[in-house]
């Protein structure tokens, strides 16, 4: 199965922030195997570095390992590969310079994309996990902004 790699926003600003493509200031993460019991639908989820896959049905440590080793510059996405349906589904997260984190979600269609920013990581790897899980609970700690005009002439989902 191949993963395509979709230009979200957060590839200008990686280029910006550390002047290198997504990546190749990666780190390894340990192998944990696969995910069994996470979401109950049957759905692929896939975690990527924007550049490669890290993990095909990451699991909850896999997840928290990644989000733990962000460096200024990284990204962490994990997508829900739908095979079944159109749009995109996906969380994902940039190490900013400033040692923030900007975290993305989007729920299908570009008009469904939102962004928030935090400087703590257990709120990033909490709102991650509980996306992972299918959870709704996740999104009430953070402010979310709703970016679709963003991609209004980008998008064509």
């Amino acid at each position: 199965m191949d993963v395509q790699v979709l230009d979200y926003d957060l590839a200008a600003a990686v280029t910006e922030f550390s002047g290198q493509e997504f990546g190749e200031s990666a780190c390894p993460f340990p192998d944990y195997g696969a995910v069994r019991g996470i979401r109950d639908d049957l759905d692929m989820l896939v975690m990527s570095d924007g550049a490669r896959v890290v993990a095909r049905r990451p699991t909850k440590p896999k997840i928290s390992a990644a989000i733990a080793n962000l460096q200024r510059g990284d990204v962490v996405i994990v997508e829900r590969v739908v095979k079944e349906e159109s749009g995109d589904w996906y969380v994902q997260v940039l190490m900013r310079e400033d040692n923030t984190f900007q975290l993305e979600y989007r729920d299908g269609a570009p008009a469904e994309h939102y962004q928030t920013r935090t400087v703590s990581r257990e709120k990033v790897v909490t709102a991650m996990l509980g996306w992972v899980k299918g959870e709704t609970e996740w999104k009430v700690a953070l402010m979310w902004n709703n970016i679709a005009s963003s991609f209004e002439d980008s998008d064509d989902s």
